[in-house]
């Protein structure tokens, strides 16, 4: 049974575990909390390295182009339907 009239501020035991107050955070997570852009740097450095126009991607691109069988067509309905049922908010504005 809690005692309601408890003036020391601080909860009974409950079951036998004693409840202690919250700990304040260590240094460490605060030092966890700090922003860093070293990894975004990385990442620039390693994009900056790449080639701007990947010829093997284009050559893909032109023949998936030329071929009269792509995409599929289960894709071509599954890509219909997935825009057929995304609404289109600039279209609001048009019926009013």
């Amino acid at each position: 049974m809690i005692n309601s009239t408890n003036r020391t501020g601080s909860t009974p035991p409950i079951g036998g575990i004693p409840v202690s107050p919250p700990r304040a955070p260590s240094r460490a997570s605060e030092d966890l909390d700090r922003f860093s852009t070293d990894s975004l740097n990385r990442l620039r450095q390693v994009l900056d390295q790449q080639p701007s126009v990947r010829s093997d991607v284009v050559e893909l691109g032109r023949s998936l182009a030329s071929d009269p069988g792509y995409p599929t067509d289960p894709v071509v309905r599954k890509l219909a339907e997935l825009l057929v049922a995304q609404p289109d908010g600039g279209d609001a504005d048009e019926g009013e």
